[in-house]
């Protein structure tokens, strides 16, 4: 049976991001540094050379570039790439994650954080050459 496409089963578009995200999984406390690539209202690609397995519950946080809002709760790991068959791919090592229990602030944060997104590339698509009406 043919593997689904990931992005397939996605219920909100997402929107690419770089930023610092810290998670853990196994011990309360240590907590693990890396990238995200990529943000939604319903979770985030974080990468990781070994992401902990498929259905693991992480609690993550992150902050806005400017250390202004601290964004933390509970997420899914709903599939995983690691190392050997990211390199076997072509793709990033990591893991989709969604997101499962956050507060009210911090889903009010991620909410902004995709709408600011979504304005810059609206407005990089229409400033882009070729797209002005013609005369």
């Amino acid at each position: 049976m043919p593997e689904q496409d990931q992005s397939n089963k996605r219920v909100h578009p997402r929107s690419p991001l770089t930023l610092l995200v810290q998670y853990r999984f196994e011990s309360l406390d240590h907590f693990i540094s890396e990238y995200a690539e990529d943000v939604s209202l319903g979770g985030m690609f974080i990468r990781a050379d070994e992401p902990p397995p498929e259905g693991s519950v992480i609690f993550i946080q992150f902050s806005l570039s400017d250390g202004s809002k601290l964004v933390e709760g509970l997420a899914k790991v709903a599939w995983c790439l690691n190392s050997a068959e990211a390199e076997a791919s072509g793709r990033t090592a990591g893991m989709g994650v969604q997101f499962l229990h956050f507060d009210e602030e911090s889903n009010a944060v991620v909410a902004e954080i995709v709408k600011r997104i979504a304005e810059a590339e609206a407005a990089e698509a229409q400033a882009a050459p070729g797209t002005e009406d013609a005369p």
